[in-house]
């Protein structure tokens, strides 16, 4: 069979003022090469050159080297190359660098899942399985070894899964794989869990006392009542996301779960009376509304200066370590702070509020996911409401 390239040859010159050069044609095309051989005055030491530059350009033309290509041509190829070998864990890996719109505590998150997927898989022996020879199969065993090493509750695993799918989800940008194999695993049942669920009416009596000798923690969990805000939502809240004449609140894409668009809150007559006692409109527009100043915790005044407009962030273990404090072990009360949303949202439907708006000011994707989460006020009202049309039997009006 022909050859697609000739050998190359040196072309040289008893006259060192003229241009050497190494030549070769590669399907039927001429090429020349120099790199820097007519630098060199003396005759031998060029020659000596000039034949180690033919050589080695025809151990790449052996190697498969097509002198026709760009540099960047033969980058996405070696690219592809490199993809076609990848093993899962370098994949996920991978996955990891490239999902750069997420959340600091999302990241965190994923990486958690992936040292305990990469673990498991060295145990389940698939350590140079290539990610593009992955199944379903690898993955389900995979995730089952995760869960036997690390005691998962179905709700873990559950998690798991859906941080895995997700990183892989980046994977297939690169056509590393094919296909996503978490995809159709299904995943385990889980008990509904109430461990966000709203106090009673007695026990909602017993939290507001235990906070109000703490004014400003009291106002803060207000907000979350009133607002529907996340805890940590509120904490990343700035001055210059208050609007106090258009009377609302906007929490930008990123301080939220949504990572691409804002949620608008409005500013009812209970959280106008608080900023305007916060003083609001004169604090730097950079100031964190319930923030703090750095006291460090063990001061007289730590209780004193934080939840209020300040310059720093107050972290959300904080102020879950406080409701636990009061709440919890204070009160012997087996609810969270989170729960707060939950009691501002069951007040809400049980005032009439309809769900579409309760969805939104919450932050749900969905009038669905709010209906899910508060199935048991909604079921009243439905009860309520069949029973208030009720009709004598046979009626026809």
């Amino acid at each position: 069979m022909k050859s697609i390239f000739t050998i190359p040859k040196v072309v040289k010159y008893n006259d060192l003022k003229k241009s050497w050069f190494v030549y070769f044609r590669y399907d039927g095309k001429l090429f020349r090469y120099k790199y820097g051989i007519n630098y060199i005055q003396d005759y031998n030491e060029r020659l000596k050159e000039a034949d180690a530059l033919c050589a080695a350009l025809h151990e790449k033309l052996r190697e498969g080297w097509n002198p026709s290509k760009t540099a960047d041509e033969i980058q996405k190829e070696n690219e592809i190359s490199k993809y076609a070998t990848m093993t899962l864990k370098e994949a996920l890996t991978l996955g990891m660098n490239a999902k750069v719109d997420i959340s600091e505590k999302t990241k965190l998150d994923y990486d958690c899942t992936v040292r305990f997927i990469n673990t498991a898989i060295d145990k389940c022996g698939f350590g140079t399985l290539k990610a593009s020879e992955t199944k379903r199969i690898h993955i389900r065993l995979i995730l089952d070894k995760a869960k036997s090493i690390n005691a998962w509750s179905n709700h873990s695993y559950n998690k798991n899964l859906s941080y895995l799918s997700a990183i892989i989800g980046e994977v297939l940008e690169f056509e590393v794989m094919e296909y996503n194999p978490c995809a159709k695993i299904k995943k385990k049942s889980v008990e509904k869990s109430d461990k966000h669920r709203p106090p009673t009416p007695q026990e909602f009596a017993k939290i507001i006392e235990a906070l109000k000798p703490h004014p400003n923690f009291f106002r803060y969990c207000d907000a979350v009542y009133q607002t529907l805000c996340r805890e940590v939502e509120l904490l990343r809240l700035r001055v210059n996301m208050v609007d106090m004449n258009n009377r609302t609140i906007t929490l930008p894409a990123g301080i939220i779960k949504s990572r691409t668009k804002s949620r608008i809150i409005p500013i009812n007559d209970f959280l106008y009376s608080y900023f305007e006692d916060m003083k609001i409109q004169e604090m730097p527009k950079d100031y964190f509304v319930f923030g703090t100043r750095k006291v460090p915790k063990n001061s007289l005044m730590y209780r004193v200066e934080w939840l209020t407009p300040a310059p720093y962030e107050i972290h959300r273990n904080r102020v879950t370590e406080l409701w636990k404090e009061l709440i919890k072990d204070g009160q012997g009360i087996d609810v969270t702070l989170y729960a707060m949303k939950s009691a501002g949202v069951d007040s809400l439907l049980n005032s009439g509020a309809q769900l579409a708006a309760i969805s939104g000011l919450a932050g749900h994707a969905s009038t669905e996911m709010t209906a899910t989460y508060y199935a048991t006020v909604l079921e009243k009202q439905y009860r309520a409401e069949v029973s208030k049309h009720a009709k004598k039997f046979g009626s026809v009006d």
